[in-house]
């Protein structure tokens, strides 16, 4: 069984190879249309994925009429296509090119959390494309230290982690220490998260877009503890595929003799900033995951 699945990962890494490195050389504007083509594609023949985002998107907005669903989770699925393509460009986006086609709005708020010297925790999502707000962050001019989940196939985890390693931020592993996330506060970095996603049973109960939801408690605890300004990072795709990056305030951290009805009240304010941002933009959330799978136990 171990050998089936060490020649799955095998082929599934040589595939990526040629794939990446096909399309890696070719104009950014035919890799849109790459993109746009492997949306559709997904769109057509990914039945499991299109019936999760169809169903996030009857929770979500229960108001829309079904044909207003479908265009909606159809071109998140574009958005994905387009959000692969801009990855594989990751290497070749320099300083002019961000400049020229990103916006930083809040910048400010970044500037003024960092002068307290103990960092920022920077808190995001899966809208439009997450993969870009390290590299913007880091052209901009603030040092990055983001964490990643690692991929099951360690062949394919190591590629795509050297692509992100040649924007000149740091990575730092989900199974990293919580020490080594600390230090790295202690640095005064911008310490990246996206932390949108199911928590499981480790999370904490908040509403999250009409459902209640279990929510990653870290980025709340870090602050608590460090006394680092949380704020969080959201990408918009703008006409033109450009890009508009908002930094929000920093969230109100202040403690109380309650931790944990603190770490809701924090985790809470940074969802809601969130799921506001996913409304207003809902083509463009990462519909395909199920976010709402783990829900509070029933009590009698």
């Amino acid at each position: 069984m171990a050998k089936n699945k060490n020649i799955r990962f095998i082929i599934e890494y040589i595939l990526l190879i040629i794939i990446a490195g096909t399309i890696r050389i070719l104009p950014l504007w035919v890799k849109y249309g790459i993109g746009n083509g492997i949306g559709l594609i997904a769109w057509i023949f990914d039945s499991r994925h299109r019936t999760v985002a169809l169903n996030n998107l009857a929770h979500v907005f229960p108001e829309k009429t079904i044909k207003e669903r479908k265009r909606i989770a159809r071109r998140s699925f574009y958005n994905l296509g387009k959000t692969f393509m801009e990855f594989l460009h990751l290497p070749r986006m320099n300083h002019r090119f961000v400049m020229q086609r990103f916006h930083f709005r809040g910048e400010h708020n970044v500037r003024n959390a960092l002068k307290k010297g103990k960092g920022v925790i920077a808190v995001t999502s899966h809208l439009d494309n997450w993969e870009l707000l390290g590299t913007l962050v880091q052209n901009f001019g603030y040092q990055v230290r983001a964490v990643y989940h690692s991929m099951r196939n360690p062949l394919s985890d190591h590629y795509i982690n050297t692509i992100r390693l040649k924007t000149g931020m740091e990575l730092l592993s989900m199974k990293a220490s919580p020490g080594t996330f600390i230090r790295s506060l202690l640095d005064n970095t911008v310490f990246g998260l996206i932390a949108d996603q199911d928590a499981g049973k480790h999370g904490v109960f908040i509403d999250f877009l009409n459902r209640k939801a279990s929510a990653w408690r870290g980025p709340a605890m870090m602050a608590l503890r460090t006394g680092a300004p949380l704020i969080i990072f959201t990408l918009i795709r703008l006409p033109g595929n450009r890009h508009a990056m908002h930094a929000s305030e920093p969230i109100d951290c202040t403690p109380t003799e309650d931790t944990h009805a603190d770490i809701i009240r924090i985790t809470q304010q940074w969802n809601n900033i969130i799921a506001d941002y996913i409304r207003r933009y809902p083509e463009q959330y990462y519909w395909v995951h199920q976010r709402w799978r783990t829900q509070p136990k029933e009590t009698s």
